[in-house]
């Protein structure tokens, strides 16, 4: 009787640590396989404690459509912090975007800055705003669209340089290799 009882205990223990195994198999197929994702990056936000400086703020969102300029007229948080102000302004073009079914997908700003001498903004999105079917032409109006939107709401920047995940952008039609004019190629 006393070697029936061992024999049942290493049996289940035996079976337990195969199913510990197997869950730990699992779990390190799914961490392989994307299907589990560990963040473990903890941004610091700087908070301003001055909170009269931002205000809600009237732009317009312009965009290519039917063949010629249309814009949004919305309202958006606007303070003294240019970057700040940059981010609003083109995450809210982006969403009018979306919203006006001129992309695919949605697609997010993961950052604004600016050059130390706030001359240039450099723009990082998370995806490609431009379909791969679309036309040099219209890859064209889409982006002079943001230009347009910038300079019509008085960005103090001259250049805007385009980023995929912050890194170049590269595309077959347009040279995104260095900023481009904020006052854009088209009239």
């Amino acid at each position: 009787m006393n070697l029936n009882r061992l024999s049942i205990n290493s049996i289940k223990s035996i079976i337990g640590h195969v199913v510990a195994g197997l869950a730990f198999a699992g779990l390190f197929f799914a961490i392989q396989q994307n299907l589990i994702l560990f963040n473990f990056r903890h941004e610091i936000v700087p908070t301003s404690t001055d909170t009269t400086n931002c205000h809600k703020q009237s732009v317009k969102i312009y965009f290519w459509k039917n063949q010629h300029w249309e814009f949004e007229k919305i309202e958006i948080l606007w303070s003294n912090n240019l970057s700040t102000n940059l981010t609003n302004l083109t995450q809210a073009w982006l969403n009018q975007l979306e919203e006006e079914h001129l992309t695919r997908h949605k697609i997010t700003l993961q950052s604004a800055m600016v050059s130390p001498n706030n001359q240039v903004a450099y723009l990082s999105l998370d995806q490609r705003p431009f379909p791969k079917q679309a036309s040099t032409h219209q890859k064209l109006y889409l982006f002079e669209s943001l230009l347009k939107t910038l300079r019509e709401n008085n960005m103090k920047v001259s250049q805007v340089q385009l980023l995929l995940r912050h890194q170049t952008y590269l595309d077959p039609h347009l040279d995104f290799n260095r900023p481009w004019p904020i006052s854009g190629f088209i009239k």
